[in-house]
C-alpha cells in the first residue's frame, strides 16, 4: 500500500490512528545563518539537510480524542500536576488543562515520555514504525519546502498563519485546521500547541546529521527540543528555526504531539535486487 502513496496523499492506518499526509523527499536548510546576530546561538550553525525518502506526518497535531483513545485502549495512566502557570491548580491534566477544549483540540499536558508511549502504542496497533519527528524533519516540514535562501519555493502555500499570541490573542488552543495549512498541507506547525521532537537537547547544530536523523546518542537526554511555539507564544518563538529546551518529564498546557512514520518505497524498474541465502 505504501508504494502507492504519493506526496500529498493522506491516509490513516487504523480507526483510532491519526490522519497522516505524505511529505516529499528533498533538501532544505536548517537553523539560522551566522550573519543573523539577533538569533540565539542554539539555532546555529546553519546546515543543509536532505530527506532521502518520502515520509508521513500527522496532518494535524494529535487531538484530545486521539490521545484519549490511546489511554483508554492501553490503560496508560497520566498523573496530574500539569503546569498551567497556576491557573489550573495541582489537578490539571490533559483532560482538564485549565482552558476550554473539545475533542478536536490538540492534546496538551503531555510529557515527551507520554508522547513516546503514544507512538509505541500506534506502532503496536499498526505494525508500522511510528515515532516523534526529529528536529530536522520537523523544521523541514515546518518550512513547507521554503528555504531561507530561496526567493521562491518549489511549492507555494497560503499566507502563513497560526494560533499565536498577538493582537487578537485567543488565549487557548483552537480546534485543528482553524488556520491555514502550509505548502505541504500540514496544519498548526505555527502556534496552537508546541510540539515535542525526538532529539535529546543540544546547545547548537555543530553535529547535526546531514540525513536529518534524530540526535539521541549525545546531548542532554533528560530534555528535548520543543518546536513551533504555542497559543501563548509571540511570533519570534514560532519561527521555523526557533527551538526551546524542555525537561522530557514536564507536562505543560502549551506542549503537545505530532508524529511521523517512514514510507516504504515502491520498487522501481531497474532497482537493484539483492538475494540473500
Amino acid at each position: 500500500r505504501d508504494g502507492d502513496l504519493e506526496p500529498g496523499s493522506t491516509f490513516s492506518d487504523c480507526a483510532l490512528c491519526p490522519q497522516m499526509i505524505v511529505i516529499p523527499k528533498g533538501s532544505n536548510v536548517f537553523g539560522s545563518p551566522e550573519s543573523a546576530e539577533d538569533r540565539p546561538a542554539n539555532e546555529k550553525p546553519q546546515r543543509n539537510v536532505t530527506m532521502f525518502e518520502n515520509f508521513a506526518v500527522s496532518q494535524h497535531e494529535i487531538s484530545v480524542s486521539e490521545f484519549k483513545s490511546f489511554t483508554e485502549d492501553s490503560g496508560y495512566q497520566i498523573s496530574e500536576n500539569c503546569n498551567t502557570d497556576g491557573v489550573g491548580g495541582p489537578k490539571a491534566n490533559y483532560l482538564s488543562p485549565a482552558m476550554e477544549q473539545d475533542d478536536k483540540h490538540p492534546v496538551v499536558c503531555v510529557s515527551a515520555i507520554d508522547a513516546q508511549k503514544y507512538t509505541v502504542w500506534l506502532a503496536q496497533r499498526t505494525g508500522r514504525s511510528y515515532r516523534l519527528l526529529s528536529e530536522a524533519e520537523w523544521e523541514y516540514v515546518r518550512r513547507g519546502a521554503k528555504s531561507v535562501e530561496e526567493a521562491k519555493a518549489p511549492l507555494e502555500g497560503p499566507p502563513e498563519s497560526g494560533n499565536i499570541k498577538g493582537d487578537a490573542w485567543i488565549a487557548s488552543t483552537t480546534p485543528a485546521a482553524s488556520f491555514n495549512a502550509n505548502a505541504f498541507k500540514v496544519f498548526d506547525m505555527m502556534g496552537n500547541a508546541a510540539e515535542w521532537t525526538q532529539d535529546c537537547w543540544h546547545d547548537n547544530h555543530d553535529y547535526l546529521p546531514a540525513s536529518g536523523a534524530a540526535r539521541t546518542a549525545s546531548g542532554d537526554c533528560l530534555a528535548r527540543s520543543v518546536r513551533g511555539g504555542s497559543w501563548d507564544s509571540k511570533a519570534p518563538r514560532t519561527r521555523p528555526q526557533a527551538r526551546q529546551r524542555v525537561e522530557a518529564a514536564l507536562r505543560d498546557w502549551r506542549i503537545g504531539i505530532r508524529v511521523m512514520r517512514p514510507i516504504t518505497r515502491k520498487v522501481e524498474p531497474g532497482d537493484a535486487v539483492t538475494n540473500s541465502e
